[in-house]
């Protein structure tokens, strides 16, 4: 408002002039006519700026249809009747790539490397039992283990609101010579169950003779033995089991039983 104040201003100012004190404007030559507009006009633009200006830079090639709206609307251009052309095919894709680019080189989004994980194990590694092999063939919800146990058998009862989690595991025995399968000294050892791939569980730590975890038993050579892990949960809990895996660890690592 300020400049458009000044361009009136120096208007008035030449008209003054012009009229040298008298009543009306003299009439002027076709120069001091030419001299008179291209003044008013220079004003004028000095005062508006180029920013709202409605001249058009003609060497440049007119294009509305690449314009965006304001500047349409800033040269009196109907969006309606040069809509703006969508972009090219691969043009999006570039642009995420330059994206992508300056925020790796401003250290925007960048992520955290997942940490290396360490190569899984094996039983027997973890075991120590080089010659025997590992499988869990199955598992069981009970009260009571083993269930056709007689009075004067070892057997192991659930507590009041809970069920005994089985696991059946296969031990065989691969070499071509009776080998003994012993854990009872083995104090570094330790089972759980991993359950519905979202839940785990410590096992059991019995006197049955085929406990795995307290195990000792002599294998002939080729053949199999059917040892047992157990755990104790809720009996809703135990209810909903529907996988079951054996994680085993030791001094030397981890390793999983399937």
């Amino acid at each position: 408002m300020k400049k458009k104040r000044i361009v009136q201003l120096q208007i008035a100012s030449l008209l003054l002039l012009l009229t040298a004190c008298g009543d009306a404007i003299p009439e002027m030559s076709e120069q001091q006519t030419e001299m008179f507009t291209e003044y008013a006009a220079g004003s004028v633009l000095d005062a508006t700026g180029a920013s709202s200006s409605r001249l058009v830079d003609t060497s440049v090639p007119f294009e509305p249809e690449k314009m965006s709206k304001y500047e349409k609307e800033k040269l009196g251009i109907s969006d309606e009747e040069y809509p703006m052309i969508p972009p090219k095919e691969g043009e999006d894709a570039e642009d995420a790539s330059e994206t992508a680019e300056d925020g790796e080189e401003s250290g925007e989004g960048e992520k955290e490397k997942p940490a290396k994980e360490e190569p899984a194990m094996s039983a027997q590694e973890v075991l120590g039992t080089e010659g025997f092999s590992y499988e869990v063939t199955g598992f069981s919800v009970v009260d009571k283990y083993p269930e056709d146990a007689q009075d004067f058998m070892l057997s192991v009862d659930a507590t009041a609101g809970n069920k005994l989690l089985i696991a059946n595991i296969k031990v065989t025995n691969t070499t071509t010579v009776d080998s003994v399968l012993d854990f009872v000294a083995r104090k570094d050892l330790h089972f759980r169950f991993l359950i519905n791939g979202d839940q785990s569980v410590d096992t059991m730590l019995t006197l049955l003779p085929n406990d795995l975890s307290v195990i000792k038993e002599s294998i002939g050579a080729g053949s199999s033995y059917d040892a047992v892990l157990i755990a104790q949960m809720p009996e809703g809990e135990a209810a909903a089991v529907s996988e079951l895996f054996v994680e085993v660890r030791s001094d030397a690592g981890k390793a999983l039983l399937k």
